[in-house]
Protein backbone atom coordinates (compact mmCIF):
# COMPACT_ATOMS: atom_id res chain seq x y z
CA UNK A 1 0.00 0.00 0.00
CA UNK A 2 2.72 2.30 0.53
CA UNK A 3 4.52 1.85 -2.52
CA UNK A 4 1.28 2.42 -4.00
CA UNK A 5 1.01 5.44 -2.67
CA UNK A 6 5.18 6.32 -3.95
CA UNK A 7 4.22 5.82 -7.62
CA UNK A 8 2.10 8.24 -9.58
CA UNK A 9 -1.96 6.88 -10.31
CA UNK A 10 -2.83 6.00 -13.66
CA UNK A 11 -6.51 5.72 -14.90
CA UNK A 12 -7.35 3.77 -18.09
CA UNK A 13 -10.83 3.47 -19.36
CA UNK A 14 -11.55 0.66 -21.40
CA UNK A 15 -15.47 -0.37 -21.78
CA UNK A 16 -14.79 -3.94 -22.83
CA UNK A 17 -12.29 -5.73 -20.05
CA UNK A 18 -11.47 -9.65 -19.40
CA UNK A 19 -13.44 -11.99 -18.77
CA UNK A 20 -15.28 -10.24 -22.40
CA UNK A 21 -13.20 -11.93 -24.94
CA UNK A 22 -11.61 -9.68 -27.49
CA UNK A 23 -8.14 -8.40 -28.96
CA UNK A 24 -8.53 -4.63 -26.97
CA UNK A 25 -9.71 -6.41 -23.71
CA UNK A 26 -6.57 -8.31 -23.97
CA UNK A 27 -3.95 -5.14 -24.98
CA UNK A 28 -5.33 -3.51 -22.06
CA UNK A 29 -5.18 -6.13 -19.14
CA UNK A 30 -1.83 -6.52 -20.44
CA UNK A 31 -0.45 -3.29 -21.04
CA UNK A 32 -2.07 -2.29 -17.45
CA UNK A 33 -0.04 -5.01 -15.92
CA UNK A 34 2.99 -3.82 -17.81
CA UNK A 35 2.55 -0.79 -16.19
CA UNK A 36 1.90 -1.70 -13.22
CA UNK A 37 5.42 -1.15 -11.64
CA UNK A 38 5.90 1.97 -12.69
CA UNK A 39 2.41 3.37 -11.83
CA UNK A 40 -0.45 3.13 -9.27
CA UNK A 41 -3.19 1.66 -11.98
CA UNK A 42 -6.78 1.46 -12.02
CA UNK A 43 -8.87 -0.18 -14.67
CA UNK A 44 -12.36 1.42 -14.86
CA UNK A 45 -14.56 -0.93 -17.25
CA UNK A 46 -18.04 -1.82 -17.93
CA UNK A 47 -19.47 -5.00 -15.94
CA UNK A 48 -20.69 -7.13 -19.44
CA UNK A 49 -19.68 -10.37 -17.57
CA UNK A 50 -20.87 -9.96 -14.27
CA UNK A 51 -17.74 -9.92 -12.50
CA UNK A 52 -17.24 -8.21 -8.17
CA UNK A 53 -17.73 -4.66 -8.43
CA UNK A 54 -13.80 -4.62 -7.79
CA UNK A 55 -10.74 -6.81 -8.29
CA UNK A 56 -6.96 -6.66 -8.05
CA UNK A 57 -5.40 -8.27 -10.54
CA UNK A 58 -1.53 -8.58 -10.72
CA UNK A 59 -1.26 -5.27 -8.95
CA UNK A 60 -3.70 -3.69 -11.12
CA UNK A 61 -7.53 -2.65 -9.16
CA UNK A 62 -9.82 -2.88 -11.46
CA UNK A 63 -13.59 -1.80 -11.08
CA UNK A 64 -16.31 -3.34 -12.88
CA UNK A 65 -19.32 -0.45 -13.83
CA UNK A 66 -23.17 -1.39 -13.92
CA UNK A 67 -24.07 -1.16 -17.56
CA UNK A 68 -26.60 -2.59 -20.17
CA UNK A 69 -24.58 -4.88 -22.62
CA UNK A 70 -26.20 -3.79 -26.31
CA UNK A 71 -25.76 -5.47 -29.08
CA UNK A 72 -24.33 -8.83 -27.42
CA UNK A 73 -22.15 -7.07 -24.96
CA UNK A 74 -20.10 -5.61 -28.11
CA UNK A 75 -21.12 -2.19 -27.30
CA UNK A 76 -21.96 -1.71 -23.53
CA UNK A 77 -23.65 1.31 -21.86
CA UNK A 78 -22.94 2.41 -18.75
CA UNK A 79 -25.83 3.44 -16.29
CA UNK A 80 -26.21 6.76 -15.40
CA UNK A 81 -25.60 5.35 -11.87
CA UNK A 82 -22.09 4.02 -13.47
CA UNK A 83 -21.15 7.47 -14.63
CA UNK A 84 -21.77 9.27 -10.90
CA UNK A 85 -19.77 6.44 -9.49
CA UNK A 86 -16.65 6.74 -11.79
CA UNK A 87 -16.40 10.62 -11.84
CA UNK A 88 -16.52 9.82 -8.01
CA UNK A 89 -13.63 8.03 -8.23
CA UNK A 90 -11.72 10.16 -10.27
CA UNK A 91 -12.36 13.17 -7.86
CA UNK A 92 -11.24 10.79 -5.28
CA UNK A 93 -8.31 8.87 -6.77
CA UNK A 94 -7.11 12.62 -8.30
CA UNK A 95 -4.94 10.28 -11.05
CA UNK A 96 -1.65 11.87 -12.82
CA UNK A 97 -2.70 10.55 -16.41
CA UNK A 98 -5.21 8.72 -17.99
CA UNK A 99 -5.28 5.87 -20.72
CA UNK A 100 -8.23 5.62 -23.07
CA UNK A 101 -8.67 2.63 -24.87
CA UNK A 102 -10.52 3.67 -28.37
CA UNK A 103 -13.16 6.44 -29.67
CA UNK A 104 -16.20 4.07 -30.24
CA UNK A 105 -17.93 3.35 -26.61
CA UNK A 106 -20.05 5.86 -24.97
CA UNK A 107 -18.40 5.55 -21.63
CA UNK A 108 -14.89 6.43 -23.11
CA UNK A 109 -16.38 9.70 -24.86
CA UNK A 110 -17.53 10.66 -21.11
CA UNK A 111 -14.58 9.62 -19.53
CA UNK A 112 -12.34 12.38 -22.21
CA UNK A 113 -14.91 14.74 -20.89
CA UNK A 114 -14.36 14.22 -17.45
CA UNK A 115 -10.49 14.43 -17.32
CA UNK A 116 -10.59 17.22 -19.59
CA UNK A 117 -12.57 19.03 -16.86
CA UNK A 118 -9.82 17.93 -14.54
CA UNK A 119 -7.22 18.71 -16.41
CA UNK A 120 -6.35 15.27 -16.27
CA UNK A 121 -3.47 14.52 -19.24
CA UNK A 122 -4.94 12.19 -21.39
CA UNK A 123 -3.65 10.08 -24.21
CA UNK A 124 -6.54 8.15 -26.41
CA UNK A 125 -5.15 4.84 -28.27
CA UNK A 126 -6.82 3.57 -31.53
CA UNK A 127 -7.30 0.24 -32.35
CA UNK A 128 -9.08 0.10 -35.47
CA UNK A 129 -8.29 0.93 -39.39
CA UNK A 130 -11.33 1.09 -41.05
CA UNK A 131 -15.03 1.31 -40.52
CA UNK A 132 -16.65 -1.86 -39.37
CA UNK A 133 -19.36 -3.34 -42.11
CA UNK A 134 -22.36 -4.40 -40.96
CA UNK A 135 -23.66 -5.85 -44.31
CA UNK A 136 -26.72 -3.07 -44.71
CA UNK A 137 -26.57 0.43 -46.17
CA UNK A 138 -28.80 1.76 -42.96
CA UNK A 139 -26.58 0.29 -39.78
CA UNK A 140 -23.38 1.36 -41.89
CA UNK A 141 -24.36 4.96 -42.00
CA UNK A 142 -25.91 5.44 -38.44
CA UNK A 143 -22.21 4.29 -37.71
CA UNK A 144 -20.65 6.44 -39.21
CA UNK A 145 -22.58 9.25 -38.11
CA UNK A 146 -21.63 7.96 -34.22
CA UNK A 147 -17.98 7.55 -35.00
CA UNK A 148 -18.04 10.83 -36.31
CA UNK A 149 -19.90 12.24 -33.03
CA UNK A 150 -17.93 10.38 -30.55
CA UNK A 151 -14.74 11.47 -32.80
CA UNK A 152 -15.91 14.93 -32.35
CA UNK A 153 -15.77 14.77 -28.28
CA UNK A 154 -12.56 13.68 -28.43
CA UNK A 155 -11.20 16.17 -30.42
CA UNK A 156 -12.50 18.92 -28.34
CA UNK A 157 -10.89 17.05 -25.21
CA UNK A 158 -7.28 18.22 -26.35
CA UNK A 159 -6.20 14.57 -25.68
CA UNK A 160 -2.84 12.93 -27.55
CA UNK A 161 -3.81 10.52 -29.41
CA UNK A 162 -1.76 6.97 -30.31
CA UNK A 163 -2.77 3.97 -32.32
CA UNK A 164 -1.85 0.31 -32.20
CA UNK A 165 0.08 0.74 -35.66
CA UNK A 166 0.94 2.83 -38.23
CA UNK A 167 -2.42 1.49 -40.37
CA UNK A 168 -3.94 3.25 -37.21
CA UNK A 169 -2.73 6.62 -37.49
CA UNK A 170 -3.64 6.59 -41.12
CA UNK A 171 -7.20 6.04 -39.75
CA UNK A 172 -6.73 8.77 -37.39
CA UNK A 173 -5.55 11.11 -40.20
CA UNK A 174 -9.28 10.79 -41.40
CA UNK A 175 -10.86 12.27 -38.38
CA UNK A 176 -8.64 15.40 -38.89
CA UNK A 177 -6.54 13.70 -35.93
CA UNK A 178 -2.61 14.12 -36.01
CA UNK A 179 -1.64 10.90 -33.83
CA UNK A 180 1.54 11.36 -31.64
CA UNK A 181 2.97 7.77 -31.95
CA UNK A 182 2.19 3.76 -32.38
CA UNK A 183 1.92 1.61 -29.18
CA UNK A 184 1.82 -1.70 -30.48
CA UNK A 185 -0.04 -4.41 -29.51
CA UNK A 186 2.44 -6.81 -27.58
CA UNK A 187 3.17 -10.51 -26.33
CA UNK A 188 4.93 -11.54 -23.01
CA UNK A 189 8.11 -13.54 -23.03
CA UNK A 190 6.69 -15.60 -20.36
CA UNK A 191 3.56 -17.07 -22.38
CA UNK A 192 6.18 -19.59 -24.19
CA UNK A 193 6.41 -21.42 -20.49
CA UNK A 194 2.77 -21.63 -19.96
CA UNK A 195 1.34 -23.51 -23.45
CA UNK A 196 -0.18 -26.77 -22.77
CA UNK A 197 0.50 -30.11 -23.83
CA UNK A 198 -1.18 -32.46 -26.02
CA UNK A 199 -3.52 -30.29 -27.40
CA UNK A 200 -3.48 -31.58 -31.03
CA UNK A 201 -4.69 -35.53 -29.59
CA UNK A 202 -7.56 -33.40 -27.72
CA UNK A 203 -8.87 -31.87 -30.96
CA UNK A 204 -8.60 -34.65 -32.62
CA UNK A 205 -5.11 -34.16 -35.10
CA UNK A 206 -2.49 -36.46 -35.69
CA UNK A 207 1.14 -35.85 -35.51
CA UNK A 208 1.37 -36.87 -39.30
CA UNK A 209 -0.83 -34.18 -39.93
CA UNK A 210 -0.37 -30.92 -41.47
CA UNK A 211 -2.20 -28.46 -39.19
CA UNK A 212 -3.15 -24.99 -39.76
CA UNK A 213 -4.86 -23.22 -36.87
CA UNK A 214 -7.17 -19.68 -37.17
CA UNK A 215 -8.29 -18.27 -33.84
CA UNK A 216 -10.14 -15.33 -33.28
CA UNK A 217 -13.67 -14.26 -33.83
CA UNK A 218 -15.58 -16.23 -36.34
CA UNK A 219 -17.05 -13.58 -38.01
CA UNK A 220 -17.38 -13.70 -41.87
CA UNK A 221 -14.93 -10.58 -42.66
CA UNK A 222 -12.57 -12.63 -40.49
CA UNK A 223 -12.16 -14.99 -43.34
CA UNK A 224 -13.12 -18.38 -42.10
CA UNK A 225 -15.48 -19.50 -44.64
CA UNK A 226 -12.16 -18.66 -47.67
CA UNK A 227 -9.85 -20.23 -45.00
CA UNK A 228 -12.28 -23.59 -45.07
CA UNK A 229 -12.20 -22.95 -49.21
CA UNK A 230 -8.54 -23.01 -49.19
CA UNK A 231 -7.82 -26.10 -47.36
CA UNK A 232 -10.62 -28.05 -49.08
CA UNK A 233 -9.02 -27.47 -52.49
CA UNK A 234 -5.72 -29.08 -51.28
CA UNK A 235 -7.59 -32.23 -51.54
CA UNK A 236 -5.36 -33.55 -48.57
CA UNK A 237 -7.19 -35.60 -45.68
CA UNK A 238 -4.16 -34.91 -43.75
CA UNK A 239 -3.94 -31.46 -44.03
CA UNK A 240 -6.42 -30.58 -41.26
CA UNK A 241 -7.75 -27.11 -39.94
CA UNK A 242 -8.62 -26.16 -36.44
CA UNK A 243 -10.78 -23.11 -35.79
CA UNK A 244 -10.61 -21.62 -32.15
CA UNK A 245 -12.99 -19.06 -30.85
CA UNK A 246 -16.37 -17.77 -30.64
CA UNK A 247 -18.80 -15.29 -32.83
CA UNK A 248 -21.94 -14.68 -34.96
CA UNK A 249 -23.51 -18.16 -34.13
CA UNK A 250 -25.11 -18.41 -37.81
CA UNK A 251 -20.90 -18.06 -38.75
CA UNK A 252 -20.37 -21.04 -36.08
CA UNK A 253 -23.33 -23.14 -37.08
CA UNK A 254 -21.76 -23.22 -41.08
CA UNK A 255 -18.36 -23.88 -39.75
CA UNK A 256 -19.34 -26.69 -37.20
CA UNK A 257 -21.16 -28.20 -40.52
CA UNK A 258 -18.01 -28.29 -42.25
CA UNK A 259 -16.37 -31.48 -42.70
CA UNK A 260 -13.27 -33.14 -41.37
CA UNK A 261 -13.11 -29.29 -39.13
CA UNK A 262 -12.60 -29.73 -35.95
CA UNK A 263 -14.27 -26.78 -34.21
CA UNK A 264 -12.98 -25.97 -30.69
CA UNK A 265 -14.66 -22.61 -29.51
CA UNK A 266 -13.42 -20.43 -26.97
CA UNK A 267 -9.68 -22.05 -25.60
CA UNK A 268 -8.20 -20.65 -22.36
CA UNK A 269 -4.72 -19.12 -22.82
CA UNK A 270 -2.52 -22.03 -22.02
CA UNK A 271 -4.58 -24.04 -24.09
CA UNK A 272 -4.70 -21.64 -26.93
CA UNK A 273 -0.53 -21.42 -26.87
CA UNK A 274 -0.20 -25.13 -26.45
CA UNK A 275 -2.74 -25.29 -29.85
CA UNK A 276 -0.38 -22.78 -31.60
CA UNK A 277 3.06 -24.70 -30.80
CA UNK A 278 1.78 -27.73 -32.05
CA UNK A 279 1.04 -26.48 -35.05
CA UNK A 280 2.59 -26.04 -38.50
CA UNK A 281 0.54 -22.87 -39.97
CA UNK A 282 -1.49 -19.73 -38.66
CA UNK A 283 -3.81 -17.94 -41.39
CA UNK A 284 -5.61 -14.84 -41.01
CA UNK A 285 -6.91 -14.27 -44.48
CA UNK A 286 -9.17 -11.28 -42.49
CA UNK A 287 -10.63 -8.02 -44.30
CA UNK A 288 -11.48 -6.76 -41.01
CA UNK A 289 -10.65 -3.10 -39.63
CA UNK A 290 -7.84 -5.04 -37.66
CA UNK A 291 -5.24 -3.05 -35.28
CA UNK A 292 -2.38 -5.39 -34.55
CA UNK A 293 -3.90 -8.78 -34.00
CA UNK A 294 -2.71 -10.56 -30.89
CA UNK A 295 -2.61 -14.10 -32.39
CA UNK A 296 0.07 -12.85 -35.15
CA UNK A 297 2.04 -11.87 -32.38
CA UNK A 298 1.74 -14.99 -30.76
CA UNK A 299 2.57 -17.20 -33.71
CA UNK A 300 5.74 -15.13 -33.69
CA UNK A 301 6.66 -15.59 -30.49
CA UNK A 302 5.85 -19.44 -30.84
CA UNK A 303 8.09 -19.19 -34.40
CA UNK A 304 4.74 -20.50 -35.93
CA UNK A 305 4.84 -19.23 -39.76
CA UNK A 306 1.75 -16.91 -41.00
CA UNK A 307 -0.52 -16.22 -43.82
CA UNK A 308 -2.28 -14.00 -43.67
CA UNK A 309 -3.73 -10.15 -45.66
CA UNK A 310 -2.43 -7.16 -45.34
CA UNK A 311 -5.11 -5.93 -43.16
CA UNK A 312 -4.47 -3.11 -40.83
CA UNK A 313 -1.05 -3.50 -39.13
CA UNK A 314 -0.14 -6.94 -40.18
CA UNK A 315 1.93 -5.84 -42.88
CA UNK A 316 3.86 -4.13 -40.43
CA UNK A 317 4.90 -7.60 -38.72
CA UNK A 318 4.41 -9.70 -41.31
CA UNK A 319 6.54 -8.91 -44.37
CA UNK A 320 5.49 -11.21 -47.35
CA UNK A 321 8.48 -13.76 -48.27
CA UNK A 322 10.27 -12.27 -45.14
CA UNK A 323 8.49 -13.13 -42.28
CA UNK A 324 5.37 -14.90 -43.41
CA UNK A 325 2.84 -14.80 -46.58
CA UNK A 326 0.63 -11.80 -47.40
CA UNK A 327 -2.20 -12.92 -50.00
CA UNK A 328 -5.25 -10.27 -51.09
CA UNK A 329 -8.18 -10.56 -48.70
CA UNK A 330 -10.98 -12.64 -50.43
CA UNK A 331 -8.64 -14.30 -53.04
CA UNK A 332 -8.90 -18.20 -52.28
CA UNK A 333 -6.76 -18.97 -55.33
CA UNK A 334 -3.61 -17.29 -53.53
CA UNK A 335 -4.67 -18.33 -50.25
CA UNK A 336 -4.44 -22.07 -51.53
CA UNK A 337 -1.59 -21.85 -53.13
CA UNK A 338 0.34 -20.00 -50.53
CA UNK A 339 -0.89 -23.35 -47.92
CA UNK A 340 0.05 -25.90 -50.53
CA UNK A 341 3.90 -24.02 -51.61
CA UNK A 342 4.58 -23.52 -47.08
CA UNK A 343 3.08 -27.08 -46.86
CA UNK A 344 5.48 -29.28 -49.15
CA UNK A 345 8.48 -26.57 -47.95
CA UNK A 346 9.47 -26.87 -44.55
CA UNK A 347 12.61 -25.25 -44.34
CA UNK A 348 10.63 -22.71 -45.92
CA UNK A 349 8.49 -22.96 -43.25
CA UNK A 350 11.04 -22.81 -40.58
CA UNK A 351 12.58 -19.79 -42.44
CA UNK A 352 9.62 -17.06 -42.25
CA UNK A 353 8.73 -18.51 -38.58
CA UNK A 354 12.10 -18.10 -37.36
CA UNK A 355 12.54 -14.50 -38.78
CA UNK A 356 8.72 -13.35 -37.14
CA UNK A 357 9.83 -14.50 -33.82
CA UNK A 358 12.91 -11.94 -33.75
CA UNK A 359 10.96 -9.35 -35.11
CA UNK A 360 8.38 -9.93 -32.59
CA UNK A 361 11.10 -10.39 -29.68
CA UNK A 362 12.94 -7.33 -31.26
CA UNK A 363 9.57 -4.83 -30.59
CA UNK A 364 6.27 -6.46 -29.81
CA UNK A 365 6.96 -7.56 -26.14
CA UNK A 366 5.19 -6.30 -23.34
CA UNK A 367 8.58 -4.53 -21.52
CA UNK A 368 9.39 -2.88 -24.83
CA UNK A 369 5.45 -1.36 -25.01
CA UNK A 370 5.98 -0.18 -21.80
CA UNK A 371 8.84 1.69 -21.27
CA UNK A 372 6.90 3.26 -24.95
CA UNK A 373 3.73 3.82 -23.15
CA UNK A 374 5.45 5.44 -19.58
CA UNK A 375 7.83 7.64 -21.87
CA UNK A 376 4.25 8.88 -23.66
CA UNK A 377 2.86 9.33 -20.36
CA UNK A 378 5.36 11.24 -18.80
CA UNK A 379 5.23 13.22 -21.82
CA UNK A 380 1.58 14.56 -21.81
CA UNK A 381 2.34 15.25 -18.11
CA UNK A 382 5.35 17.42 -18.79
CA UNK A 383 2.99 19.08 -21.50
CA UNK A 384 0.01 19.83 -19.21
CA UNK A 385 3.02 21.57 -16.84
CA UNK A 386 3.80 24.31 -19.41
Amino acid sequence: MDADRALPRLAIVSSLYPPHLGGVERYTASLARALSGRFAVDVFCLNTERQPAEIVDCGVTVRYLPCIPAFGGRLPLPTIGALRTFEGWIDRLAPAAAVIQTRLYPLNAFAVRAFAKRRVPTLTIEHGTGYIDFHSAVFNCLWRLYERLLTGVFRRSGASFYAVSRAGLDWLANFGLQGAGVLPNGVSLADSGIAAKGMRSEVGVSDRDFLIVFAGRLLREKGVFDLAAAVRSQNDPSVRLVYAGGGDSRTEARLRAEPSVPFVGSLSHDRWLGLLQESDLLCLPTCYPEGLPTVILEAGLAGVPVVASPAGGIPEVVEDGVSGRIVPAGDVEALTAAIRDLRTDAGRRAALGAALRDRVRAGYTWDRIAEKTAAAIDRIRSEALR
